[in-house]
């Protein structure tokens, strides 16, 4: 995912957006957010994120009728 490449990423429910960690290298510290603006409120509750070896992120919603699988993928806009 362009910058966030060794990022973490996680679907927020609650905060119906996906999550970027970057963690210091123990790992025990969050250095840096982010929230991508296309994801946040926009298809509801993000459940899972899964990388692919593609470079693109899997995201399921889970809003209890019309679920979607969304596929994300990173752009080389700076």
């Amino acid at each position: 995912m362009g910058e966030w490449d060794t990022a973490l990423a996680v679907g927020v429910q609650k905060g119906r957006m996906v999550l970027f960690l970057r963690l210091d290298p123990d790992g025990t510290h969050v250095l840096t957010d982010t929230r991508p603006p296309e994801l946040a409120d926009t298809y509801g509750r993000i459940r899972t994120v899964a990388a692919q070896p593609d470079g693109s992120l899997l995201n399921t919603t889970d809003n209890g009728h019309d679920d979607k699988v969304l596929r994300v993928t990173p752009t080389t806009e700076r």
